[in-house]
């Protein structure tokens, strides 16, 4: 009788042994799940504190993207089409193509309605459905911003939280068109499942600092979103090498991306009838996109291969309507006919004024049709 109860007392500790075991491990997970994907279990969590997020400031990739818009109609036969720009951006880049690293993916995404939150923000959500990231992180949440200088766009709080900070990534960019430039300041984070984002706290979980306008009674508002949207995504990744004018020899990172839109996913596959798309490439500044500034002669080198580009094959976005003087009398890097050129200048300096009036026009037209295309 005594054997059996210290059977039975034994018996018990291991229980309660292995109830504290199993308690332990399962906040391990919790923890690892909130460091790897959104926490959705942490919605209704109201006394959780986020922590200042301005140390990850000093992880922003500085960039410049030059963009070319796509006729679509021309990529009704994709390969071949691909073929032809790669074989001139190679030329342009001296780039050996046995070099270059490849990739490519078929995507999902759609808009954040963020309305609710006080303001609009340009957030998207994507879900990679093949080829890169779809075995791993196949899913991407990105916040983005404008800014009419460098230093403002790098100012933008758009930092990343503590739960997705080890999957994120931050950029500020100029975004290089042939008849204006424009900055930008983007956070993206990486999931291995699918965040429901369903309310405006939702939101603030992943970026703590979006809405700083927004009170405490609009944290529950739901949020909506806009209509899918399928894009194929073609990536080539390598190195450009510029000769300084002091005999050193640096090199650059380089990426060109093709991104197509179609109206579905067995479309985008195929590669028919895409609806529109763009052809870029980027570069980064130097120590992998941590310097703040660019080297001038490399910069210089991007310009030439992207108007090497554009006359040969053009873009979507030129001519340019009204006029295209930046706020620093930027005329675009189009290589346009000399006589028009002229006429540009004179009638710069016959009346300045009328053309910044235009400027503005132009800025708040092309603003209006980006929120537009939004569906917001």
């Amino acid at each position: 009788m005594l054997n059996n109860l210290k059977i039975k007392h034994y018996l018990l500790i291991l229980f309660i042994f292995s109830i504290v075991l199993y308690m332990i491990s399962y906040v391990d997970l919790v923890e690892e799940e909130v460091h790897s994907k959104f926490p959705r279990f942490l919605k209704n969590n109201n006394s959780l504190n986020v922590p200042e997020t301005h140390f990850f400031r000093d992880e922003i990739v500085v960039a410049q993207e030059y963009q070319v818009m796509l006729n679509p109609k021309d990529f009704r036969d994709r390969k071949a089409e691909c073929g032809k720009f790669l074989s001139r951006w190679r030329q342009l880049t001296n780039l050996d193509h046995t070099m270059l690293n490849a990739a490519m993916s078929v995507r999902r995404q759609f808009f954040l309605k963020t309305k609710p939150c006080t303001e609009q923000k340009v957030i998207r959500v994507r879900e990679y459905l093949m080829g890169k990231h779809s075995d791993t992180t196949s899913y991407t949440i990105d916040i983005k911003d404008g800014a009419n200088k460098m230093q403002e766009a790098m100012n933008i709080p758009l930092y990343p939280s503590r739960y997705c900070h080890r999957n994120s990534y931050q950029k500020a960019e100029i975004d290089i068109h042939s008849c204006y430039w424009k900055y930008s300041r983007e956070t993206r984070c990486f999931f291995e499942s699918e965040p429901f984002l369903r309310s405006c706290e939702d939101i603030t979980m992943l970026f703590p600092e979006a809405f700083p306008r927004m009170k405490p009674e609009h944290r529950k508002n739901a949020i909506g979103h806009s209509s899918d949207e399928f894009w194929w995504v073609m990536e080539h990744e390598g190195q450009l090498k510029t000769e300084l004018s002091d005999g050193r020899i640096v090199y650059t990172d380089i990426q060109s991306t093709f991104t197509l839109n179609y109206n579905t996913f067995a479309m985008a596959r195929r590669g028919k009838f895409p609806n529109d798309g763009e052809w870029s490439f980027r570069i980064l500044s130097q120590n992998n996109g941590k310097d703040p500034d660019f080297l001038e002669e490399v910069v210089h080198h991007a310009h030439q291969i992207y108007n090497g580009m554009i006359n040969i094959f053009g873009t979507m976005d030129y001519p340019c309507y009204d006029d295209f003087i930046h706020d620093d009398g930027f005329w675009g890097y189009y290589d346009v006919d000399d006589q028009i050129y002229d006429e540009m200048i004179r009638d710069y300096e016959l009346d300045i004024q009328l053309y910044e009036e235009r400027a503005i026009r132009r800025r708040n037209k092309q603003n209006n049709n980006n929120e537009n295309e939004i569906n917001y």
